[in-house]
């Protein structure tokens, strides 16, 4: 075999070899990468199904995908929780996870398990997106000062919960109005002098900017919508 013969040949093997390489990527790195996605959920709860898309699979190893989809069942998270979630995802054009019930754990300030049912976590891009039906009866929650949130309400688009309270002896009741402000989710009594000196954060965190909540009535639920994205 001359120089030239056995030059061509070694070329034909490297092309065969990265052939099968990348053949062998196309096949195995989307299992990976969905097994990886499935432990990072199952820590919340359960996974139903998981399916990632990358072209070509290499990039899976850079941690870039496509497209993501996750079905979960029932799933139990603190807001901090679902940031850690997207903030994984910095890879990724576009990511959907569903899931029957979130129950979502507020601390500090005020206190409540929120269970959202039918939710979607959306990412398409910078633009990130969660929808869920609240059941207003479902929604209890410990303000500061003993002050008490229950149910949940659409007024106009605008999402209410019903506040109660005593004060100097008194016994006071307020509608609470669900808004953003700086990024941040805010109940601040309405109808009362110095409402908004009473509001309470019920989410807040430095990764993500959120920019609306809306609610609208859904029979007996309330489907609540929130825009949002990561800071900076």
């Amino acid at each position: 075999m001359t120089t030239r013969q056995r030059a061509i040949a070694a070329a034909i093997a490297a092309c065969a070899v990265v052939l099968v390489a990348v053949i062998v990527a196309e096949l195995v790195l989307p299992g990976i990468a969905a097994q990886r996605v499935r432990d990072r959920v199952d820590r919340y709860g359960s996974v139903r199904s998981v399916s990632v898309h990358a072209q070509p699979a290499l990039e899976l190893l850079w941690n870039n995908a496509e497209r993501i989809g996750v079905r979960a069942g029932p799933l139990h998270v603190t807001p901090a929780d679902l940031v850690d979630l997207e903030q994984s995802l910095g890879g990724v054009g576009s990511a959907e996870l569903t899931t029957p019930e979130l129950v979502v754990s507020l601390a500090g300030i005020a206190a409540a398990e929120v269970p959202l049912y039918n939710a979607r976590l959306v990412k398409r891009g910078e633009s990130l997106l969660a929808t869920g039906l609240v059941r207003p009866a479902n929604v209890h929650a410990t303000l500061i000062a003993g002050f008490q949130a229950q149910g949940f309400y659409a007024e106009s688009g605008r999402p209410e919960v019903g506040i109660s309270g005593e004060v100097l002896g008194a016994r006071l009741s307020a509608r609470g109005l669900v808004t953003v402000s700086e990024g941040k989710i805010i109940v601040e009594p309405v109808g009362i002098p110095f409402g908004s000196l009473a509001a309470v954060s019920v989410f807040s965190d430095p990764r993500i900017d959120v920019e609306s909540v809306t609610a609208t009535p859904q029979g007996e639920e309330v489907l609540l919508t929130v825009h949002a994205r990561p800071a900076g």
